[in-house]
């Protein structure tokens, strides 16, 4: 629906998680993580995100940037309704 969630990760802190419902008949998840350093974005469906999270992850952006954005659709068969 487009909604944004704006999050202050406090200093020192190095991993925030949260939960999304994506509903039945969405056609696309969109997320995007804009930090002051390099980001690292993962995204986990239906279970807690793991500590070994470049093996667990269903979707992820590692890149060295201050902006990682991830985008799961259902025309291309990667996004599934429930919690993610």
């Amino acid at each position: 629906s487009g909604e944004t969630l704006r999050v202050t990760i406090p200093r020192g802190r190095r991993v925030w998680v949260a939960q999304i419902a994506v509903p039945s008949g969405a056609q696309a998840l969109a997320v995007t993580a804009v930090g002051t350093r390099d980001v690292d974005l993962y995204l986990e469906h239906g279970r807690p995100i793991m500590r070994r999270l470049s093996v667990a992850a269903d979707a992820m952006s590692r890149g060295r940037s201050a902006r990682e954005s991830v985008r799961v659709a259902e025309d291309d068969g990667s996004l599934r309704d429930g919690t993610w």
